[in-house]
């Protein structure tokens, strides 16, 4: 497993702050009561081989619909998956200010961004 300092180096490199201005997500529209009997077959069973799954999509062709969106939500980008950690309207802010008070709150509040933080301080 790879040091978390490191995962967390790795993932920070990569994000484009550009993306933030963008709406990342859309709602899914699975037509989900549509797919109901598709549902239950899946959630019935929990191992699954590819002639299982082969045979399943041929029966239920309407399967792909719910296929698609998982594997879409398998796809974010990192700037996606970043929502979900911090509060990029404060980001984007143009208020240092702001900025800086939520970067405190971040630290006091994660005890793991804020060891990492401070074993990349310690390290410049």
């Amino acid at each position: 497993m790879q040091d978390p300092e490191n995962f967390y180096t790795d993932f920070a490199s990569k994000v484009s702050f550009l993306e933030f201005i963008h709406d990342e997500f859309k709602n899914a529209n699975v037509p989900v009561e549509e797919l109901k009997k598709e549902i239950a077959i899946l959630k019935s069973k929990c191992n699954w081989n590819i002639n299982d799954l082969s045979e399943y999509v041929k029966n239920h062709p309407r399967s792909f619909i719910i296929f698609q969106n998982i594997f879409q939500l398998l796809r974010f980008t990192n700037a996606q998956l970043i929502h979900f950690v911090f509060d990029i309207v404060k980001l984007n802010s143009l208020d240092i200010n702001a900025i800086y008070e939520y970067m405190i709150l971040n630290l006091k509040h994660d005890i793991e961004f804020r060891n990492m933080f401070l074993n990349l301080i310690e390290k410049t």
